[in-house]
């Protein structure tokens, strides 16, 4: 692992390198009955992962790496980040150590003969202590692909995911191969390999970093993203770098690279081919037209020669096929992982990380008493919908009820104390009061860690105050939000390296900004609602919010 020196800043930004910050106590770190403990994953126990553009801190690092920095980047950004980037730890395998065969491995571990002793030491410096650690290094080397995971694909690529006859086969084959990474860094096992696991990760992360850079790609998450078949990058007369790739999503990446449909066709444009879409392609003066099926494969073979004209000196690129899963002709993006993608002009199932595609109960206030006022309200849809057709005039989210599982840590949050009995218990279905929350931070880039620290302060304290975040600063006339204004102000003040948002505000200069705050419209009734539930459900109310 990897750290840039303390207080130090990139002078060029980068978005490859993921940055792991560890718990502040580190006796939270997990041992192997913590895993156990599905409520255990959160930032206080195994520390924070992400991705910071101009501050690195305790970051893997391996061959593609390696690769990455000799072609990727500019000299300048080679040079900063060889002399920046210091070893905090390292894992590796010396060759010497490096056996053939089962037999040999089993044969070295049982006749070796190691210890730890202590040496003294008194010299004119002082007395010392020189400690030495004597163990088995031994290992050996296995192919996993021809271990099992050839056989695994093999069986795999029997059964068509397309036919719905055979997709569950393909599935249960697709589900062998991934839980089998799963084994090998599990810490149940002795066979559990944190290098192996790292390198695994590591390899695909770098696959998927070439994918969003040469696609142009949106919502890239671990193996996969989405993209515009009429506007993947090429180089402009000059070298592509990652400092240049990084500036692709911003205006100032004007003139240094350009955009044109994939395979350098002249346009690509869809049409319906039995309620699916399939592709014209028009290229030096001929249209063809592919089928749903055909353009997918078009698309795989076409995309991943793409990537491997635009980036040779990068290995990783060689070792994947690609997949498409389906092709859209429009698609609407929320924060880093939700969105709603459209096939002729037809929404389909939203995708929206924590809130379900199930029908709600809306609740609102007549005077002072609680109603129900709607049955079947669709959150996430409504939402995405209303930023495809105008992201400028964004209705506010009203205040619903989400069915959801009683886990064992919530259990004990919500009746821990003596308020008395309840029949629910862990496993149970419960509810809970939710307002959409328009304004998320989870897609912006920061530049260090301290920058992100502060505005997710910022973020939640505004949130805690007012039941909202930054919305109440970009609101129109008629109370509906300019969620695009939202955005992009954001991101240009994270991208200038502003600390917060109330930086950028005139009232904030004089300990004023406190008067532009503005609560929820829904507020009072979703804190209300909670309340209501807390008593219904016979648990201890949450905690209060600071508008009440």
């Amino acid at each position: 692992r990897v750290s840039t020196p303390d207080k130090y800043t990139l002078k060029y930004p980068q978005d490859f390198l993921i940055s792991w910050i560890p718990p502040k106590n580190p006796a939270c770190l997990a041992t192997d009955t913590d895993y156990q403990e599905l409520d255990f994953w959160t930032d206080d126990n195994i520390g924070l992962i992400k991705q910071f553009s101009n501050q690195v801190k305790l970051a893997v690092i391996n061959s593609h790496f390696l690769e990455w920095l000799e072609t990727c980047c500019s000299a300048p950004q080679r040079k900063e980040l060889l002399d920046n980037l210091l070893i905090d730890c390292a894992l590796y395998y010396p060759a010497s150590e490096r056996v053939s065969t089962p037999e040999e491995f089993v044969e070295k571990v049982a006749n070796f003969k190691g210890g730890n002793w202590c040496i003294p030491v008194h010299d004119k410096k002082g007395t010392r202590v020189i400690k030495i650690t004597k163990e088995c290094h031994t290992w050996l080397g296995l192919e996993l692909g021809d271990l099992i995971i050839n056989q695994l694909l093999e069986e795999r690529s029997k059964y068509d995911k397309r036919n719905p006859k055979e997709k569950a086969y393909n599935d249960l084959f697709k589900l062998y191969t991934n839980t089998v990474y799963g084994d090998f860094v599990a810490p149940y096992f002795y066979i559990g390999n944190v290098c192996t696991g790292n390198n695994i990760t590591a390899m695909a992360r770098t696959m998927a970093w070439c994918m969003e850079k040469g696609f142009h790609g949106f919502q890239t998450i671990t193996d996969g993203c989405m993209f515009d078949l009429g506007r993947v990058i090429y180089p402009n007369d000059r070298r592509l770098t990652s400092g240049i790739l990084f500036e692709a999503y911003s205006p100032s990446s004007n003139g240094k690279i350009k955009f044109r449909p994939l395979a350098n066709a002249d346009e690509i444009s869809p049409y319906v081919d039995e309620g699916l879409l399939g592709l014209k392609v028009s290229q030096n003066g001929e249209t063809k037209s592919l089928t749903n099926k055909e353009a997918k494969e078009w698309i795989e073979h076409k995309a991943i020669e793409h990537l491997k004209n635009l980036f040779p000196g990068l290995s990783v690129v060689n070792h994947y096929i690609l997949e498409v899963k389906e092709i859209y002709d429009s698609c609407v993006f929320h924060g880093s992982a939700n969105y709603l993608p459209s096939i002729v002009n037809t929404f389909l199932i939203p995708k929206m990380r924590s809130y379900q595609n199930k029908p709600c109960e809306v609740w609102d206030l007549e005077g002072e008493q609680l109603v129900k006022v709607l049955e079947d309200y669709y959150p996430a849809l409504e939402f995405l919908t209303q930023l495809s057709k105008d992201s400028t005039r964004v209705s506010r989210g009203k205040t619903y009820l989400q069915s959801k599982i009683l886990k064992t840590a919530q259990y004990v949050k919500l009746y821990s104390s003596s308020h008395g009995e309840t029949k629910l218990f862990p496993g149970c279905n419960y509810y809970e009061a939710r307002l959409v929350r328009e304004a998320t931070l989870s897609q912006f880039k920061f530049r260090t860690f301290e920058q992100w620290q502060s505005w997710e302060r910022e973020f939640k304290k505004l949130l805690d105050e007012t039941g909202q975040t930054y919305e109440q600063f970009f609101l129109n006339k008629d109370g509906t939000l300019n969620y695009k204004k939202l955005s992009k102000t954001l991101d240009d003040l994270i991208r200038k390296g502003y600390q917060r948002f109330s930086e950028s505000k005139k009232a904030s200069k004089s300990r004023h900004l406190h008067r532009e705050y503005s609560l929820h419209p829904q507020a009072i009734v979703l804190s209300k609602v909670k309340d209501k539930l807390a008593q219904a459900q016979n648990h201890q109310a949450e905690d209060k919010d600071n508008y009440k």
